[in-house]
């Protein structure tokens, strides 16, 4: 009987020989790879272009940022009480740069399909956050700093906390994280022990 295993559920007959049980596992097993293959392809190529836009983006805003603190002559003397942090909020933004460049090379690499690409990005763009939100407690120091708690500033988003530069960048990066780290999630492979194998009749 076509399909019929042997005592030991090692063998099965095709009709002609008896053959391994385990080829048509081998099959179903092979015929799933493609499917797999064009999801991990598709997830590669969202993440990459949401790396590269997001890493673009930061980067021009940031390095413009940092331009109008560099800009500023902290020799003056009613800079005294701000010079360290301003010192400190330009430094941090060089380091962002170089963040948003180093996510913007491992957008390319998730594009091209490199080894650890998926999480280095991810890696990159969590620390980017980390020191976007350093510059906008920094920031917010400087801005309290010079004006104090006067609600009449609140009206310039610039000294706004929930405005200022340094916050609206981490808004961008943290969309673009949120956004990669889902379609990360979504495009796991499951687990061998998951496939449902269908029985030979």
């Amino acid at each position: 009987m076509v399909g019929e295993r042997s005592e030991d559920g090692e063998w099965q007959w095709d009709g002609t020989d008896w053959i391994p049980a385990q080829t048509q596992n081998n099959h179903r097993l092979e015929s799933s790879k493609p499917v797999s293959e064009k999801s991990g392809l598709g997830s590669r190529i969202l993440m990459g272009f949401i790396g590269l836009l997001m890493s673009i983006v930061i980067m021009a805003v940031t390095f413009y940022h940092r331009y109008e603190i560099r800009s500023v002559d902290l020799n003056e003397a009613h800079f005294d009480p701000i010079r360290d942090s301003m010192v400190n909020l330009s430094t941090l933004l060089s380091l962002v740069i170089v963040l948003a460049i180093v996510t913007l090379i491992c957008s390319i690499l998730t594009f091209i399909g490199f080894g650890f690409s998926k999480k280095a990005l991810l890696g990159s763009s969590t620390i980017m956050l980390l020191i976007l939100l350093a510059c906008v407690w920094i920031e917010l120091d400087i801005v309290q700093t010079i004006f104090g708690d006067n609600p009449d500033n609140s009206i310039n988003w610039r000294m706004n906390p929930l405005t200022m530069p340094p916050t609206l960048f981490a808004y961008c990066n943290l969309a673009g994280l949120a956004a990669m780290g889902l379609i990360a999630m979504l495009s796991r492979p499951k687990p061998e022990s998951s496939l449902q194998l269908e029985r030979p009749f």
